[in-house]
Formats: C-alpha cells, sequence, structure tokens
C-alpha cells in the first residue's frame, strides 16, 4: 500500500481531532524503499518507515539458528541477513525463510548487519570487521580491531563506521576496501552503534558521553557529556536534532542540535531502579524507548518538547530483561520485551493491540521492510510475520 492510501486508511478510521495530530505526523513520515540495510534501517538510525505494517499479524516462517539471536536482521532486495550466537551470519529469502547461505566467524555475532554495493559487512566478538559478497556469502576481507565488537557498523560514502569495545574504546572508520580511514579513542568501550548525517558521525561511548565526529578526519565536532554510561544506546537523528537515551544511571532522554550539541531539551523517565539500554526511534512527531528490569514500559514522548504523551506497561513486568528498541511504521511501535513478548503498540495512545510470544528474550530490534515484520528472540528463531 502506498503512503497516500495509508493515510486515507488512517483519516477514515482513526477517531477525528484526537487522531489529528499522528495523520499529520505519520503522514508527513519521508518514503522509504522497502529495504532495510542496516541496523535502525538508515543511516540516522530514526528506526521509522512508512511501509504499512500494521496488526493483526500472522506468522508466516521462521529460522532456527544455532544459538540465540541478539543481532537485528537487515533486509536488502528480498534476503534477510542476520548474526546469532552460534558464531555465524545468516542470509535468508525474505519471503520463505530458505537459508540461502551461512558464514562462520570466531565469536558472538550481536552486530546488525549493513548491506551496501555488493557487500555486506558486520563485526563479530572475535575482534574482526567482516565484508562478505552478499550473493554468496565469500569473505571479500576482514579488519582485525582485537576488541569485543558488538557495534553495528554504518556505511556511508564508501566507508564503514563502527565501535569497538573491551579492550578497545575506539571508533574506527574502514575504507571500502578494507584498508583504515582514521581511529578515533575515547575513554571506554563503544558497543554503541554510529549514526551518520551531513558528514557527521554520532556515536556514544561507555565514558558517558555522546560524541559528534567529522566523517572524513574524526575530529571533534563536539561531545555532550551524560550522568552515565553508554552501553548499548544508539543516538538518533530527526531533521536537525539529535535524540538519545544514555541508560545505565542516567534514565534522562536528551534532545542536542546536531550540528553544534547545543542542548534543545531534557527529560527523566521516572525510572524507579529500571534499566535503560533501547535506542530510540523517531516518526510520527514522537520519541520512543523502551525500559527494562523490573519495569519494563515503552514511553512516548513529543519529538519538539520532551513531554511524555504516553507510558504503556508491557505484560512482562517480573521478566529479567530490557525492553528492545522500537521500530516505528505510520501507525505502530514494533518492540520486544525482556519475557520474550513482540508487541504492537498505537503511537496515537500507546495501547497493545497486538502480541506474538516466543521462547526467550527479544533484545534484537523487529525490522520492517517490504510489507513484512521480522523479528528475532533469545529462542534463536527469526519469525516473519505479515
Amino acid at each position: 500500500m502506498t503512503l497516500s492510501k495509508t493515510c486515507s486508511l488512517l483519516k477514515k478510521t482513526l477517531a477525528p481531532g484526537a487522531a489529528a495530530l499522528l495523520i499529520l505526523a505519520a503522514c508527513a513520515l519521508p518514503a522509504r524503499c522497502a529495504d532495510w540495510p542496516m541496523f535502525r534501517g538508515s543511516l540516522t538510525h530514526a528506526a521509522a518507515t512508512a511501509d504499512n505494517v500494521a496488526p493483526p499479524l500472522s506468522l508466516h516462517w521462521s529460522f532456527q539458528a544455532g544459538k540465540e539471536i541478539v543481532s537485528s536482521p537487515s533486509v536488502a532486495a528480498g534476503v534477510v541477513y542476520v548474526g546469532a550466537r552460534d558464531n555465524k551470519l545468516y542470509a535468508l529469502n525474505a519471503s520463505t525463510g530458505a537459508k540461502l547461505w551461512e558464514f562462520q566467524t570466531g565469536g558472538w555475532v550481536d552486530s546488525s548487519p549493513a548491506v551496501a554495493g555488493a557487500a555486506v559487512y558486520f563485526t563479530s566478538r572475535d575482534g574482526f570487521l567482516y565484508a562478505l559478497d552478499k550473493a554468496s556469502g565469500a569473505l571479500v576481507w576482514k579488519y582485525e580491531t582485537g576488541g569485543t565488537d558488538i557495534s553495528s557498523p554504518a556505511v556511508s560514502g564508501g566507508v564503514i563506521y563502527f565501535g569497538s569495545g573491551y579492550p578497545n574504546k575506539s571508533v574506527f572508520a574502514i575504507n571500502s576496501n578494507g584498508t583504515l580511514k582514521w581511529k578515533v579513542d575515547t575513554q571506554q568501550m563503544v558497543y554503541s552503534s554510529p549514526a551518520v548525517a551531513n558528514g557527521i558521525v554520532y556515536v556514544g561511548s561507555n565514558d558517558g558521553t555522546y560524541y559528534a565526529l567529522n566523517a572524513t578526519t574524526g575530529a571533534e565536532v563536539w561531545a555532550a557529556p551524560t550522568a552515565g554510561g553508554i552501553y548499548f544506546s544508539s543516538p538518533a537523528i530527526s531533521g536537525a536534532t539529535v535524540f538519545a537515551a544514555p541508560g545505565d544511571y542516567d534514565p534522562n532522554v536528551y534532545a542536542w542540535n546536531a550540528a553544534n550539541g547545543s542542548k534543545i531539551w531534557e527529560t527523566e523517565i521516572p525510572s524507579a531502579g529500571r534499566t535503560f539500554v533501547s535506542s530510540p526511534a523517531v516518526g510520527a512527531g514522537r520519541v520512543v524507548l523502551g525500559s527494562g528490569y523490573p519495569a519494563q514500559s515503552l514511553y512516548a514522548l513529543d519529538a519538539n518538547t520532551g513531554s511524555i504523551l504516553w507510558d504503556t506497561p508491557l505484560g512482562d513486568a517480573s521478566a529479567i530483561g530490557y525492553t528492545s528498541s522500537p521500530t516505528l511504521t505510520a501507525t505502530h511501535a514494533f518492540v520486544g520485551s525482556g519475557g520474550g513478548t513482540l508487541y504492537a503498540v498505537a503511537l496515537a495512545n500507546g495501547q497493545i493491540d497486538w502480541e506474538f510470544v516466543t521462547g526467550g528474550p527479544i533484545i534484537s530490534s523487529p525490522t520492517v521492510s517490504g510489507g513484512k515484520l521480522f523479528a528475532a528472540s533469545g529462542d534463536g528463531m527469526l519469525y516473519a510475520f505479515w
């Protein structure tokens, strides 16, 4: 369904007045191609798409990996790419789930792959960045970092940007031929995944700072310190604003000017001891993110003011774990929980409209592409719905 048809459907089915803001915001979402070629869908990591996927959804296929899946799936040209803790990257037919190829590494593949040109790029906890031929899975090259790398690469202008973890404390930029372009060291490990916009690389370090780096040279453009370490959460960019939720000991959500790092707003999420590792998604005028144990919830904030619009407790409040990073369509947020349930939550009011229970915690971020929803779980399964 086209975006214009989606908008028409919204206007017919949603209540007037109360849903007007959602209709305007949703219909203002940029049209995207069906592909979701990297972590959070695009270089901005906004994780928002105009693709019309909404409940009710049916399970069409599932694929069993050798161990749990933390990697978030990427989709390009009808192929799903996803890593697993059996040390492999898989390529699957997006319509049938049939395995096309697999590639063995020496460590867990928690990174989400990035597809660009003829290659697919990903990091492994064995300390390498890999470049594979996306059609055959054959190794093109690998670059050794020596770190326990889980950061998902972003590919822009023929350069692969990613963070490196213990014992490294670095952000890398690698040319598409596998040579080093630049490396920038921070004060702690970098497990966050970089976003890229307007020639700037945005990434968080476990030293508690979000860095804006010149994409060509690695020179610092600005840095924004927060009150806690930044472990998994990655920044998102929408327009001229960077949104970030550090997590750990800092329960705040931040909005900064993307060009100079000046603070636009800062909102504290009522923590009650909760942990936050979710990366924010931005769309329909909202910033959406999740919290973790001991009270798992999904939050929506006004993207312009930072005010909390709704807080939806998920049904796994006693489960140990975290909510995944959410993915937004024009009408819903899709998010997984530490209790293993996949949810569709209405952007208009935070109502839970659909649930699917898996056999393990969902850390992987759901992916929407080509009218399909893909979600992976700690049970080692990748699920496809439409």
